[in-house]
């Protein structure tokens, strides 16, 4: 049976709306439709501005922050301070990847690494539609996303590394979320 969409559910309960003004309200904050390839187009900038590696942290820090203020409004809206810690991962999983547009991803557990897999994230689809296959990896903003939810949730510093990319020509792109001290 089909499940219904984690978006629509929340825009049923009023946890999204749109306004007659023409905006949109998640979570009592303002938010917009973003195309990838505006994001694609960021990095790029950056990268072209300033430095490949200084592009590749503000991306991912940007992905971070987008975390920790989403949490911050969950925690507010959603009551998690009241609900297990498993119930809020459960939720997060659900709403990150599709409600999000990043795909569904597949979870796996190794000892204390997380591996995260997905045929081709949205941005590495796009960017190879555009600029075409890539020598490094470009979903700097989909790992600092998947860094801060699990340092929040494991309530220790991890560390995310996209080790597959499909603009790089890999099959899939694979996330490797370890722990922070262990930097191998």
């Amino acid at each position: 049976m089909f499940e219904e969409h984690p978006f629509l559910k929340l825009v049923k309960e009023g946890k999204i709306e749109f306004t007659k003004e023409g905006k949109i309200i998640g979570f009592n904050e303002h938010a917009i439709f973003l195309p990838v390839r505006v994001m694609n187009k960021l990095y790029l900038l950056l990268r072209e501005k300033i430095s490949e590696e200084n592009a590749s942290e503000i991306l991912k820090e940007l992905g971070k922050y987008q975390v920790k203020q989403a949490l911050t409004r969950y925690i507010k809206t959603l009551g998690w301070d009241e609900i297990e810690k498993q119930k809020a991962i459960e939720f997060s999983f659900k709403f990150l990847s599709p409600s999000l547009g990043l795909g569904v991803f597949k979870v796996f557990q190794e000892g204390e690494k997380i591996l995260l897999s997905i045929d081709k994230t949205p941005f590495a689809e796009e960017f190879v539609l555009e600029y075409g296959k890539q020598q490094k990896s470009i979903d700097y903003y989909i790992a600092g996303l998947w860094e801060e939810t699990f340092t929040r949730f494991l309530e220790k510093p991890m560390i995310c590394e996209e080790v597959k990319c499909y603009a790089k020509g890999d099959e899939c792109c694979e996330f490797v979320v370890k722990p922070k001290e262990e930097t191998k």
